[in-house]
């Protein structure tokens, strides 16, 4: 690995937190000074990294697209973080222009193209015009009069949701096609053109395509994966995206952030569900290509030049945010998808390096735009950070030569001789794209030199002449085009059904079918997704027929989303009666998604009889969406849940469809019955037992009462305890008795016993001496937090008597964050039953509690609000420490940052799964077993800095970790429930609240959702740590890099 070959500057504006001020610094480095405390950027031996752009040429750019002439536009914000409301009163945010007014590869001068913009996230240059995604809208802009100022903008498409965290519309990207591009988190959509026309609506991912005008707007693919950044194309016209949350676990917490293949019609992870309400489904959601963890990828490029050599030629170069690199991935074909091959490219170990882009110039060399440290919202970035400026990185081979005409500003490009159709095969890229997009705006009057090259040009310029007459895109276009079906070479035979596809040829009809035996599988894919488009039901027996050799993931999708979209229920029915099962399932699976599919028990009933797994969970999911359907599945879901054990996709599918099936009787009993097998596993229990948590039951079925009880006296805690979770969900005191007699049964596991009670104390109910001072006891420091706080909710929701009031100030003086708050609940009423002690004893307590800083100031007020004046005079001193503690603990971020460097991780270690820190009763870290509450730790040390790791312990409402920010349930009767979504289903949504509480809350109960300040992790965890504790405990997180898993 090689540093950076020249030198380059950055920029830390100063701040102030009160009266803390960060003086204005400068730092530099070059390949050899790395040591001076900046740390270096590598890149591959071969390889050098210099400036193209700084301050003050751009401060915080984000993204960018080069022009015709090789001006760089770049889309770029004023380094604040704004909400949606913020943008659009403001429009704070520009696109600004940077030009190399000398050619020595370093731009020397900026302005302000198109000023007055929401947050500009992407831009394409296209003919004389800059296209852009700015939340709420694409738009059009176009320097008109050539000044170098947009004076000209259109709204092309408008109606995106958006926050202000970058999680929604991006783009937009030209497709090889002609088409735009541009993706679109779930965020939700309701757009419309420029008539008020509603053209699609929706609340989740999606990747559009439309006219260059924004017309005949359609979902190229789309699914739950939370934020697509960005697209690219091949030049064969393959599409490959970046996500984030392209994966992700509600149960087990877990985020991978992924780059897939897009084929049309795909449907991707995560799941959620509204999938099923937004898309045709085709059998398992799409695979990724890679998965990175939560690396945050903000942008990707597929490299097209021959400058890096022929290893680079195709790879895909990907940005990533939160671990400050670009990887690069060696793409691979693996039948009708690709394999990759990923190794880093570029690595900053600068914690406020964050490339947000990737772009190739016209000379082969690379643009790298590092958006700098002013992002916040959502990003594992520490707020308190000094605002650290962005810069430009050109990255190119050492001793490359200079390109001539890279851009071919010496063609007479309006010249209208054939010969500009040679340039078709030119070797710069650039040209060859210019090349296309001149030949395609002269229509008509470039048709017979694109045929002369389909007929006798090289391989490249054949395919290119394709791209050409599909952009042109009338009848003869098309016409010409067809030829190309039948080329010697796959790539130009897969770009011809492309253009097929996009133009909905009918007349390829014949050609495309013949397509469908074609030696390679992607081609075969193409022309199924082209034969699907046209929607002639001729298609279909072919169709089914190619299933049968349909052997990976990708081609089975496009094959069966074809057979969806031709619609026609005769001719698919007839693959119900084929001998291959797979033929079968794709035939099911068609009807079942197809607007006119009409499957009826008769129909599905006779397909159970076969000993295809695949077939066989087709069957089963299509009947579990159907009411009344249960009892032709049961059996085979009774011996599925019965096997010794099950792999997780299993377990998936099991939960999924028994979750669908629960209101239906025979579904209920099997389910009982399962639970009262001896040999039924704790696996299939606590799967059963999660369903009829989830279920929205507040009165369980009679067949289910019996069989929860039964499995609370398992030997397996978790079983036992997940039987509780259960009684829990109910609201009817169905199971009091059982619990009043488990809580009293002295052989039953201590921490359980409390958990009983608490469930029983949950209607307020007052308890007996007896019984509160078990709960009492079990509030101590010495026993396990999950039991101490279970206690303590328990006293919490109970109604106490004044004595027992009196014990419970006791117990302040020892409790702990998590405990203290659900133990000053029932205190507001104490004040009922005041004696001249109760004032002075609550305050003297909360002066000694170790959980005093875990506390707000809306808490203390609750607690004080009906409190005589005298106590409520003599609890001032605790809300002026309250504040100054919080304030301690922003300052102490930047003022102890640079001495916590070091430190031991194996101690660390122990602190965290200790009982005092308590880090893990909410994270998993290394591949011990933590609780699955708050963001996976097992790869933090990748993706954030000491800083932002000391801020997320000191100040943990400063900023939330994407996925994990707190909202805030309001319901019809006023209800109010706050902390972080754990899951969402069609009737409910389950969130986790800061007394790691699950409430599940029905969304017909549901008035609004609103996002929240306040993080579930309790601030003050660091008033139980010396300093040494916290060195040890930073250097622990700050290992765990995913190399352990």
């Amino acid at each position: 690995m090689i540093c950076i070959g020249t030198r380059f500057e950055r920029y830390i504006r100063p701040i102030v937190f009160g009266t803390l001020v960060v003086a204005l610094t400068v730092l530099s480095a070059s390949a050899d000074e790395t040591s001076a405390g900046l740390p270096s950027l590598q890149v591959p031996d071969g390889f050098v990294v210099e400036m193209a752009a700084g301050p003050p040429l751009v401060k915080f750019p984000m993204l960018g697209a080069f022009d015709d002439a090789g001006r760089l536009f770049v889309c770029e914000s004023t380094g604040e973080n704004l909400d949606a409301e913020q943008l659009l009163a403001r429009l704070p945010n520009f696109i600004r222009m940077l030009e190399d007014t000398d050619g020595d590869g370093q731009f020397d001068k900026s302005t302000i193209f198109a000023d007055k913009m929401t947050l500009p996230t992407g831009a394409t240059w296209h003919d004389g015009a800059l296209y852009v995604a700015s939340a709420p809208s694409i738009w059009r802009l176009e320097d008109a009069d050539g000044d170098g100022v947009a004076d000209r903008r259109d709204e092309l498409i408008t109606g995106f949701t958006f926050r202000g965290h970058a999680g929604d519309v991006h783009g937009p990207y030209l497709g090889p096609n002609g088409r735009l591009y541009f993706v679109d988190g779930i965020m939700g959509h309701e757009l419309r053109d420029k008539s008020g026309r509603v053209l699609s609506k929706g609340k989740l991912a999606r990747v559009f395509s439309s006219r260059l005008d924004g017309s005949d707007l359609e979902t190229f693919c789309g699914g739950g994966m939370a934020n697509p950044v960005a697209v690219t194309f091949t030049e064969e016209g393959e599409m490959f995206g970046a996500t984030t949350f392209f994966h992700y676990n509600s149960q087990d917490r877990i985020r991978h952030d992924a780059f897939f293949h897009g084929v049309y019609g795909g449907v991707y992870p995560r799941r959620v569900g509204l999938l099923r309400d937004e898309f045709k489904l085709t059998g398992p959601l799409l695979p990724a290509v890679t998965r990175f963890g939560m690396s945050a990828p903000s942008n990707l490029r597929c490299y097209r030049a021959d400058a890096f050599g022929e290893d680079y030629r195709g790879n895909i170069f990907i940005s990533h945010f939160n671990t400050r690199r670009v990887t690069r991935a060696r793409l691979r074909r693996d039948g009708a998808t690709f394999r990759a091959e990923n190794e880093p490219f570029l690595i900053s170990t600068n914690p406020d390096f964050h490339p947000c882009d990737v772009i190739e110039d016209a000379d082969g060399s690379i643009l790298v735009i590092d958006t700098g440290g002013w992002f916040k919202i959502g990003c594992p970035t520490s707020s308190l950070q000094p605002e650290v400026l962005g810069a430009i990185y050109r990255i190119h081979r050492a001793n490359q030569p200079a390109a001539l005409d890279p851009r071919g500003e010496k063609i007479a490009w309006d010249d209208s001789s054939p010969e500009l159709a040679s340039l078709l095969d030119d070797s710069r890229v650039a040209v060859r794209d210019r090349a296309i997009a001149t030949l395609a705006k002269r229509g008509e009057r470039a048709i017979a030199s694109l045929r002369e090259v389909l007929h006798t040009g090289p391989v490249r310029a054949r395919r290119n002449a394709v791209w050409a007459l599909t952009r042109i895109g009338t009848p003869e276009a098309c016409a010409v085009a067809r030829f190309a079906i039948q080329d010697a070479d796959a790539a130009v035979r897969l770009v011809a059904c492309t253009c097929a596809a996009t133009h909905r040829d009918a007349a390829a009809l014949e050609q495309l079918i013949a397509l469908l035996n074609d030696d390679e599988a992607a081609v075969r894919r193409e022309a199924a997704t082209a034969v699907g488009r046209i929607g002639k039901s001729e298609a279909v027996p072919a169709l089914l027929e190619l299933f049968k050799d349909a052997d990976e993931r990708i081609l089975e999708h496009s094959i069966i989303y074809a057979l969806i979209e031709i619609d026609d229920a005769d001719a698919t029915l007839a693959g119900l009666q084929d001998s291959s099962s797979a033929v079968r399932r794709a035939a099911l699976i068609a009807l079942d998604q197809m607007e006119k599919g009409a499957l009826t028990r008769e129909i599905v009933s006779p397909l159970l009889k076969t000993d295809d797994t695949a077939l066989l969970e087709a069957v089963v999911d299509v009947v579990s969406r159907r009411t009344g359907w249960g009892e032709l599945v049961t059996t085979l879901l009774r011996s599925w849940l019965l096997a010794p054990e099950f792999a997780a996709e299993r377990r998936t599918m099991l939960r999924e469809n028994m979750y669908r099936l629960r209101r239906e009787p025979a579904c209920q009993a099997v389910m009982a019955e399962v639970l009262s097998q001896p040999d039924a596993s704790p696996e299939a229990r606590i799967l059963l037992l999660n369903v009829m948590i989830d279920s929205g039951f507040g009165e369980f079925p009679a067949t289910w009462l019996e069989q929860v009880l039964a499995n609370l006296e398992s030997v397996d805690v978790r079983v036992a305890r997940k039987a509780l979770d259960a009684m829990a969900s109910t609201n009817v005191g169905q199971f009091d008795e059982g619990l009043v007699e488990y809580s009293q049964d002295m052989t039953r596991p201590l921490s359980l016993r409390v958990r009983a009670v608490s469930i029983l104390s949950r209607d307020g109910l007052a308890i007996p001496d007896a019984t509160f001072e078990f709960l009492r006891g079990q509030c101590s420091r010495e026993n396990a937090f999950e039991t101490r706080l279970d206690a303590a909710r328990a006293l919490a929701k109970a109604k106490l008597a004044p004595a027992q009031l009196d014990a419970v100030i006791a117990l302040i003086a020892q409790a702990g964050p998590l405990e203290l708050p659900l133990l000053l609940q029932p205190l507001a009423d104490a004040w009922q039953h005041d004696s001249d002690k109760t004032g002075p004893n609550l305050i003297l307590a909360l002066e000694k509690s170790p959980g005093f800083s875990s506390l707000n100031e809306d808490q203390l007020a609750t607690l004080f609000k009906n409190a005589p004046t005298e106590a409520r005079n003599s609890a001032e001193p605790l809300f002026r420490r309250l504040k100054a503690e919080y304030a301690t603990s922003r300052r102490q971020v930047l003022r102890t940052v640079f001495n916590l460097f070091g430190g031991d991780p194996v101690r660390g270690k122990e602190i965290f799964f200790g009982k005092e820190a308590l880090c893990s009763a909410c994270h998993r870290a290394g591949s011990e077993k933590g609780k699955e509450i708050g963001p996976d730790l097992r790869r933090i040390g990748e993706v954030r800095s000491h800083r932002d790791l000391l801020e997320a312990i000191l100040v943990p409402n400063a900023s939330f970790a994407r996925g994990f920010e707190p909202k805030t349930i309001v319901t019809n009767s006023g209800r109010v429930v706050s902390g972080v979504i754990r899951d969402e289903t069609d009737d409910a949504i389950t969130i986790y609240t800061s007394q790691r509480e699950e409430v599940r809350v029905p969304r017909a109960e549901i008035e609004e959702i609103a996002a929240s300040k306040v993080s579930i992790m309790p601030q003050g965890l660091e008033r139980t740590f010396t300093s040494d504790d916290l060195r040890d405990l930073l250097a622990f997180l700050s290992s765990l890099t995913g190399q352990q898993l």
